[in-house]
């Protein structure tokens, strides 16, 4: 699963609408509602990644749901956008301060790198440990 959707799935996992605690009472809801109106601005309210969004905001725990906001996310390439991966980042920092679930994204030119929560997935090459991916896997 790419950094943003991963992002946006612990902070509503976590609960954004009510917080885990005193400090993510406005860090969580802010750096989700900041993430979520950047993929507003750059697809359009009408995006089938806001959709997909709104879908998995309805009912958070859903794979089926998840799935659909990761492929939506990935094909709209917002998973390879610097600055959108800086918000996912701000979120899952503001989620580990709750002590909710956090990841790590790192992106690069050709591919990206997340880690969280027992697993490792890495795209542009595609390695998954504890986790799936989908692709070729090149070592070497």
């Amino acid at each position: 699963m790419d950094p943003i959707s991963m992002a946006l799935i612990g902070a509503l996992a976590s609960g954004v609408a009510k917080g885990v605690g005193e400090a993510s009472k406005s860090l969580i809801p802010d750096a989700y509602k900041a993430l979520k109106a950047a993929i507003q601005k750059k697809l359009g309210a009408d995006s089938d990644a806001v959709t997909a969004l709104e879908s998995v905001e309805k009912k958070p725990d859903s794979k089926a749901r998840q799935a659909v906001l990761s492929e939506e996310i990935t094909t709209a390439g917002l998973d390879k956008d610097p600055d959108l991966l800086k918000l996912a980042q701000a979120l899952a920092e503001a989620l580990k301060s709750a002590g909710g679930d956090t990841y790590n994204a790192t992106a690069g030119d050709n591919s990206t790198i997340v880690q969280g929560s027992d697993n490792v997935v890495a795209t542009g090459g595609s390695f998954a440990n504890k986790g799936d991916v989908t692709g070729d896997i090149h070592i070497g």
